[in-house]
């Protein structure tokens, strides 16, 4: 596991090729990126049919061009990601995430798989690599360890954001009939599959 001096970051770069390893990304598939900020995981595409890169900051549109110029058929949607899979008519072959879907609460992220689901064509792929723990459990456990550690940055950045559960998110994806795979990056990142 990669190492940094900051544990929300721990793992980040992993995470991001992660995320395009396992997304099953070719020449003709159709590609969701929400949070697609100012383009990390966008410029590992090495090729698609079109994308859709949905953030509701207006970074996207600011970036640097060069970073994806290789990508031709992209549309930048300025949105919240959340309101854009809920009402988006289109599917997409794959949908990708990075660092962005722990703003949501527990209940808007099992929203957002449902609608995620909803969107993907038959036979697609979800994979989202984020800041997770193994479970409500694990993210009481990891604020006590940071505070036990005099790290209370991190333990109050953990009370303030919301972290996956990946029991939760995992669980949710199987019972919409997704065959869901984990990995864990670092204490505080994972990723999530499901096909």
């Amino acid at each position: 596991m990669q190492r940094t001096e900051d544990p929300i970051r721990e793992g980040y770069d992993q995470v991001l090729d992660w995320v395009i390893d396992n997304a099953s990304i070719g020449s003709d598939t159709s590609v969701l990126e929400l949070g697609s900020g100012t383009g990390n995981l966008t410029e590992r595409i090495k090729e698609c049919d079109r994308i859709a890169c949905v953030d509701i900051s207006t970074r996207m549109n600011d970036l640097d061009e060069s970073k994806v110029a290789h990508l031709a058929n992209r549309e930048f949607v300025i949105s919240d990601v959340l309101e854009y899979v809920a009402s988006v008519q289109k599917t997409f072959d794959t949908i990708i995430s990075t660092y962005t879907l722990h703003h949501l609460t527990e209940e808007e992220k099992m929203s957002f798989l449902e609608a995620a689901v909803a969107r993907l064509t038959s036979g697609g792929c979800l994979a989202v690599g984020d800041l997770m723990t193994e479970s409500a459990k694990g993210e009481a456990e990891s604020i006590a360890y940071y505070r036990s550690i005099r790290d209370s940055d991190t333990a109050e950045e953990m009370e303030e954001e919301f972290f996956w559960y990946v029991d939760t998110a995992a669980g949710k994806l199987s019972s919409l009939g997704l065959t869901v795979e984990t990995t864990r990056f670092s204490r505080l990142s994972w990723g999530i599959k499901a096909l």
